[in-house]
Order: structure tokens, then sequence, then C-alpha cells
């Protein structure tokens, strides 16, 4: 008993010198999942993360991957909606294990299946009360039982992890703000140093792409004589070879409805909505999202700024605050 509590104590310690010394996530997730081997005997272990938006739980790191294990593991891309019994890893945030994987009906999925084994522990990682991915324990011939302590300070490892997560995530957005902000500034110099209106307004399209992962942005001048707005300048040339117009009414389509209400126009689908025409260049260049901004100065409307995309735009404050700086700025 007292060697099974040093070994425990032993195995928290290491990941916590792992949550609070190593940067780059999928090492540190390897790292952990080493030690998970370590603490319970498992001879496979393997760290998936979830992409909310896709609803997918994606490898992203494993430790002792048999050979004929590899090529499915690295392929095991699962939707969440498709775990059936085993959803209640991430609603419930609770452990779940088989010593019967093959006849256990939680574990019907294809991946599950694809690797026969005899043995399974999932673990959910946990960061602020929500599970963003699960560690995945697996035993390939050997019966492996659980008892209660041993789920407890498993799931306690679930939540240490959470917060390697947690610094990874922090990291990742400080060092994209920072990004941001380098390539507010490298606009601006350029900007203001500019005598070539054409250059200005490519380098404001190509910084709007780059600060909001938009693949593609376009800047239309606005001119309130003949309501009408004018293509100056895209991001990227290939889609903007075929843009189907190059000079539209203000309240036709969707930069139109920008112009003509002066409003942000965040649409999610542009199938779905009748503001948008030209569907085979939308089809064509997979984009379906949309992001309309106007470009306003002493309450005159100058320009629409509009970004297209491959998923929804989601922006945080930060974000949302650095773009209105950006259309402030053009």
């Amino acid at each position: 008993a007292l060697e099974a509590r040093l070994r425990e104590a032993t195995g928290l310690l290491a990941v916590a010198r792992v949550v609070g010394s190593v940067t780059d996530l999928p090492e540190g997730l390897r790292l952990i999942c080493h030690e998970l081997g370590r603490l319970t005997g498992a001879e496979t272990v393997s760290a998936h993360l979830l992409d909310g938006q896709a609803g997918e739980l994606r490898p992203i790191a494993a430790h002792v991957v048999p050979r004929h294990a590899v090529e499915a593991l690295a392929a095991s891309t699962l939707a969440v909606a498709d775990l059936g019994a085993l959803h209640e890893v991430f609603t419930s945030g609770q452990v779940v294990w088989s010593d019967d994987v093959p006849n256990d009906r939680r574990f019907g999925a294809a991946p599950f299946r694809g690797v026969p084994h005899q043995s399974a522990l999932l673990i959910p990682l946990i960061l602020d009360g929500e599970v963003w991915g699960a560690f995945y324990l697996v035993w390939w011939e050997r019966r492996r039982r659980f008892e209660a302590a041993e789920l407890t300070l498993l799931a306690a490892i679930g939540e240490q992890a959470g917060a390697l997560l947690g610094n990874a995530r922090l990291r990742e957005a400080l060092e994209g703000r920072a990004a941001r902000l380098r390539t507010l500034s490298r606009v601006n110099r350029v900007v203001s140093s500019s005598l070539d209106e054409g250059e200005a307004l490519g380098a404001i399209a190509r910084a709007a792409a780059e600060i909001t992962g938009a693949p593609f942005v376009s800047f239309w001048s606005a001119d309130q004589t003949t309501r009408r707005l004018m293509l100056r300048a895209v991001s990227d040339e290939r889609p903007g070879a075929d843009l189907p117009f190059t000079s539209i009414d203000f309240g036709q389509g969707s930069v139109g409805w920008v112009a003509a209400e002066g409003r942000i126009l965040d649409v999610t689908d542009v199938f779905a909505d009748p503001r948008f025409d030209a569907r085979a260049w939308w089809q064509g260049h997979g984009f379906t999202s949309f992001l309309g901004v106007p470009v306003v100065l002493d309450g005159s409307l100058l320009a629409v700024l509009a970004l297209c995309g491959r998923r929804p735009f989601r922006f945080g404050a930060d974000e949302r605050e650095l773009l209105e700086s950006f259309v402030a700025q053009a």
C-alpha cells in the first residue's frame, strides 16, 4: 500500500513538473502520456484534443505505440457525436474504463474497433470545468480493472493536464496578439510613408487577412455622390481575378448592404442569406462566411472592408478591439 501511494505521489509530482516547465503542448502531453503509462502499467497511451468548431477529437501525442497501430492512431480523428455512450466523458467529465473492449458497446466507434485491444481507460482533460480532450490508455491483451481510488487519482491528473492546455492557449493568444500588433505597426508605416494609394490599400487588405485569419479580403472605396463602390485592392490575386464584379451600387449584395446601412455584417453561412449572389464564385473558392466592416471617418463612409472565410468568424474582445483600431487606421 505504501509503495502504491509513493508511486501515485511521484506520478502527480511528475505531471506537475511537466505542467510548470514544458511550453510545447504536444511534448508536454507526450510526457504526461509517459507518466500515465508508468503509473498504471498501460502499454500505450495517447492524448487527443477537442476541436470545438469541427466537433472532433484529434490525436496530438502518444507514448509507446506498436508499429501495427501507428497508422490507425494517426488517422483516429473521431467526431464527438459518434462517441455514443462514451459521450458521457464530455458531459460529466467522468473517467470511463472497460476490461472487455471487444464486447463493450460503449467502445463501438470505428477507431476503437480499428485496433483490437482488451482493456482501455478514457481520462477527460479538463480546463475551467469543461472537457477539452482526453487521454486514452490501452492494454492490448491484459484485463485491467480499476479501484475507485485509482479513478480519483487519474481524474486529478486529467485536471492537472488541463492547466498545461490553459498555459498553451494563453501563450498562443499572447503570441497571436503580438503578431497582430506587429502587423498593425507595419501597415501604419506603409500607410504613412507611401505616396502610392494602390500600394497602401493593398497593404491594408493583406494586413486585414493576416490579422483576422481570413483567406480573402477585398477593399472597396465608396463614392457618396454616385453611391457606388469600387474594388480597390485584394489580399489574394487568385480569388480576386475572377470576382464577378468590381463595381456595385450601395445596397447591392452584401458589400453594398454594409455601405447603405453603415453597419457591420457578420454572416456565418452565405448560402442561406439572400444578400449573397454569384454563388459559383463562393463555392469555387470554398468560402462560406462573410464579415463586412464599414470604414468611416468623421461620420462619412469612405470604404468597405470585406472578409471572406471558410468558417464563421469568431472574434474575442481583443480581436474586435484590434480590428476596430485597424479600420480606424485604414
